[in-house]
């Protein structure tokens, strides 16, 4: 009996686990079938397309072939044997004759204008007559043009006429040789743009004309896959110059289209200084040689050692710039801004000189030195926006010298790293190439007017009175908010003052302005918000210099410019392109930052602990660069949050001051941890070491954030705690107080 019970379980576990079994069989097959199907399907699909090792016997239909792209296509293809068809929509200009005279007789230049549809089908018709034996082989969509201009200033055919040559030119030539392209199993390409979803001021109609481009190639790719015909989309990036895609107009051309209404709206100095600007921004951060500064110094051009670059020349920026700081952020001021955007772009000038043309130690340090008052001086950029620019136009105009600085800052960097990795240029090219940038954006500031208004000096008795009035009653009455302090930046009462009205004497002048700063700098440092995000600014600010001067040293340790390819310029072009992109994004995230900002910080900067950590323990370029790319967009994210949560409550002029006095905090712990840290005359250690102390310095950060968020939880429910109990209290004493019925009925009574 008992061995039939066994028999009988023994028979059910066989069969639970034959089950099992298979159903393990069944799911470890599916999978491998779906990858089998999805590799037989693209070799089939491979064997569909026909392939072209070289062009004999096939055709290619290229638009738009006058310059740029097209152009340079045209003469590829031909060499490489095609019978190319380059429609140009000047078979008689300059472009045309010139591809006619370096191209075979297998290259036919073809009137198009993709607007027309005679055009199309006259080339055709061309086409057809002088099909080579094999067929179309594939129809290129390059022919495009672009145009600036904020959408308000633009009109509907500037808008139709855009989109009737990026997008409905390319549906007129694609519709009309599918059939062609077909019967060859061939391809169809489409010249879109990155600006396609990257959205750029002034580049609206752009952007419209180039995103539906991709929304045609990407319902037309699905519809030729059963046939055989690729569809492909090709993103250049900025080629605006080199391809003449962009038409030249200036900002008068732009203002004689507009109307009364626009033009008291936009008045014309609002365009000379926003284009003025920009190209200053731009040019002044398009850099090349930035990323490869330490390779360079390092190389064989200046033959300085790792000794020399990192404790000895790196450590006289932090310096400089440290004591220049203050006393340019009041001439700044005195000085109505614009002398020190000279001086600057001035400095810019005479750093890249030094650097392409001097040698030694001596040099490099004055080099720095320079660069250190140049950096010093960017306060003058911005400053000078607020003094020039109606309080209506604050938002808009920062946003388009941001997005010159970003975008040069990124197209600088890679450009020099496209020109180290493609045409494998010198590092001292790099060099010129920046000399040359510096040179135009010290042509700018020149052409900019004389600001008419200052923030702290010259200021009218009117002014002086009012603000001595709301400093004295700053701290009367605690329930009363502070009309100035919780001014936001963008409000039109603003502290300025016109040049015009009579200024005290210069030592006056400078006393007056240092105890009106000094009041406020106590007044605004006694709010705990404000100090608690003053203080990671500050903190995090010294981490981050520190970080960035010598990642490139470490780079350099582990990863030798001269034994491989370096890639420094694409690693500087993600990280600011991606800290931009969350910079942008933080606005939207759903997050109480007064409740939970200490948290985040604390997180974060443990975040920016590890990025550091492991870029100096792994040893491993790619984890290192990564690793960088990381910490700057967390940087770059949290500085805007506390930039906004700084600038919220306070007027511009306390937001300069609390601006001013954080970056000198951070640049002053920075020179302290130079001195001990980096400069030989210090500890001098390597830069392994370094990077470890960084990690450590970012933990402490963090630490100290989660306490103080312990500390802001502790102190809440303190706080609710004696609100709950002195509410208590009262209803006690009320009770207490409250007479007797018998009593009230007496007295009534």
């Amino acid at each position: 009996m008992r061995k039939q019970i066994w028999d009988t379980v023994a028979h059910r576990r066989l069969a639970e686990m034959n089950t099992t079994l298979f159903i393990g069989q069944v799911i470890g097959i599916v999978p491998i079938c779906a990858v089998l199907l999805f590799l037989l399907s693209k070799m089939v699909l491979r064997h569909r397309c026909i392939h072209v090792q070289g062009g004999y016997g096939y055709g290619v239909l290229i638009t738009g072939c006058d310059s740029g792209f097209g152009h340079q296509l045209a003469r590829c293809l031909d060499q490489k044997g095609f019978v190319v068809f380059a429609g140009c929509l000047y078979p008689d200009g300059i472009g045309a004759m010139s591809l006619s005279r370096q191209s075979s007789s297998h290259l036919k230049i073809l009137k198009l204008d993709v607007t027309k549809d005679e055009d199309i089908q006259q080339v055709k018709k061309t086409v057809l007559e002088n099909l080579p034996q094999k067929g179309l082989w594939a129809v290129v969509n390059n022919a495009g043009i672009t145009d600036w201009a904020e959408i308000e200033w633009s009109h509907f055919e500037d808008f139709r006429h855009i989109i009737d040559i990026n997008l409905c030119g390319c549906i007129r030539t694609s519709i009309a040789f599918l059939p062609l392209v077909r019967a060859a199993k061939g391809r169809v390409v489409f010249v879109s743009s990155i600006f396609a979803f990257f959205n750029c001021l002034n580049m609206g109609a752009y952007s419209v004309s180039k995103r539906g481009l991709e929304a045609f190639a990407d319902c037309l790719r699905l519809e030729m896959a059963s046939f055989g015909v690729k569809v492909s989309i090709i993103q250049p990036g900025n080629f605006g110059q080199a391809t003449n895609i962009l038409r030249i107009k200036s900002g008068l051309d732009i203002w004689e289209k507009l109307d009364n209404e626009q033009k008291q709206i936009f008045n014309q100095q609002y365009f000379e200084l926003a284009i003025l600007l920009c190209v200053y921004g731009f040019f002044t951060n398009m850099r090349p040689s930035e990323p490869f500064l330490t390779a360079f110094l390092m190389g064989p051009d200046k033959n300085l050692t790792e000794t020399q670059v990192v404790n000895e020349i790196y450590p006289v920026w932090t310096y400089s710039y440290l004591v220049l700081l203050f006393p340019v952020f009041l001439a700044t001021d005195y000085l109505c801004y614009k002398p020190i955007l000279v001086l600057q772009a001035t400095s810019l000038v005479v750093t890249f000189v030094i650097l392409l043309k001097a040698q030694g130690m001596l040099a490099m340090q004055l080099l720095e030195f320079f660069f250190g008052l140049a950096t010093a001086s960017e306060v003058a950029y911005y400053s000078y926006i607020y003094s020039v620019v109606e309080p209506a136009y604050y938002q808009r105009v920062t946003g388009y010298c941001r997005s010159a600085t970003l975008f040069g800052s990124a197209a600088g960097s890679l450009l020099g790293q496209l020109l180290l990795l493609v045409d494998k240029v010198e590092l001292l090219h790099l060099v010129i190439f920046t000399l040359t940038s510096a040179t135009v954006a010290f042509v700018a500031p020149w052409f900019l007017p004389m600001p008419k208004k200052s923030l702290f000096f010259h200021k009218s008795p009117a002014e002086a009175k009012r603000r001595r009035h709301s400093s004295s009653s700053f701290f009367l009455d605690k329930n009363v908010e502070d009309s100035e302090s919780k001014v936001p930046l963008k409000s039109q009462d603003v502290c300025t003052i016109p040049t015009s009205s009579k200024p005290d004497s210069s030592s006056s002048g400078v006393v007056k302005v240092l105890k009106m700063l000094f009041n406020d700098f106590l007044q605004c440092y006694r709010s705990r918000s404000l100090l608690a995000w003053s203080l990671w600014w500050a903190l995090a600010t010294c981490g981050y210099f520190q970080v960035i001067n010598y990642a490139q040293a470490l780079w350099e340790n582990i990863r030798p410019s001269k034994d491989y390819e370096i890639y420094n310029g694409y690693v500087e072009t993600v990280s600011t392109m991606l800290g931009a992109l969350g910079a942008l994004l933080v606005g939207y995230l759903p997050v109480r930052w007064a409740l939970w900002g200490e948290l985040a910080l604390c997180i974060l900067s443990l975040l920016m602990a590890a990025c550091v950590f492991v870029m100096d323990t792994l040893n491993n370029i790619w984890l290192c660069y990564s690793s960088y790319v990381l910490f700057r967009a967390t940087y770059m994210l949290l500085i805007t949050v506390a930039t906004y949560q700084i600038a919220a409550s306070l007027s511009m002029q306390r937001y300069a001051l609390v601006f001013g006095v954080n970056t000198f905090i951070a640049l002053l712990l920075q020179t302290l941890l130079t001195l001990v840290v980096v400069d030989s005359a210090g500890l001098g250690l390597d830069v392994f070491t370094q990077f470890l102390i960084y990690a450590s310095y970012f933990a402490v950060i963090s630490a100290v954030f989660l306490l103080a968020w312990l500390f802001k939880l502790a102190s809440k429910r303190r706080s609710e705690q004696e609100a709950v109990s002195r509410a208590e209290d009262k209803t006690q004493i009320s009770c207490k107080l409250e007479p007797k019925p018998s009593e009230h009925s007496d007295s009534t009574r």
